[in-house]
């Protein structure tokens, strides 16, 4: 998944942010959907750590959510399929 991705769904995985870093606030939420960087830059801040250590939770994060993309993506297709067959 790409920052991209999650720009497009960005409220969808705003909520996750917050619930894995709530010490985040909404002004930092709204700096984080500019880019990778700058969410990794408000965790850094916020939770006092080094960038390196910063970058692996972010990342853990963003693969995660790329785990949750297709579990979604998954249930629509199950979904639709449901509907055609109904039909």
């Amino acid at each position: 998944m790409t920052w991209a991705d999650i720009e497009m769904n960005w409220d969808a995985f705003a909520p996750q942010l917050q619930d894995r870093w709530g010490r985040l606030t909404d002004n930092d939420l709204k700096a984080a959907r500019e880019g990778r960087d700058e969410l990794l830059n408000c965790v850094m801040r916020r939770y006092r750590i080094d960038a390196e250590i910063a970058a692996r939770h972010v990342d853990d994060w963003i693969n995660s959510a790329s785990e949750f993309s297709m579990i979604v993506a998954g249930m629509r297709g199950e979904a639709a399929e449901g509907e055609r067959a109904g039909a």
